[in-house]
């Protein structure tokens, strides 16, 4: 997937705004991102403006994006999903 680190931060961001909030979110996907620039040998074409974009924009998005769509998400990019046992999927 061209996309996949993209959704990943939209998803990462989407779970930590629900968890922290907004503010503290954003900075975890910074981190997360700074990680992924420092440690990703094949790295892809995510930007900090994309990050940044993501942060802005999502911010005061207040829809869940819910299990259906983590675990497409995570079979899109070959892994297994961790929504397999997850009651909201049955």
């Amino acid at each position: 997937l061209t996309d996949g680190r993209h959704r990943a931060a939209f998803i990462l961001f989407n779970n930590f705004k629900r968890e922290f909030g907004p503010e503290i979110a954003g900075e975890k996907l910074h981190q997360w991102f700074q990680h992924q620039k420092q440690y990703t040998e094949t790295y892809t074409t995510l930007k900090e403006s994309d990050i940044d974009y993501i942060i802005n924009y999502y911010t005061n998005y207040n829809s869940y994006i819910g299990c259906k769509y983590i675990k497409d998400y995570m079979i899109s990019v070959g892994k297994r999903s961790v929504c397999d046992t997850c009651p909201c999927m049955k």
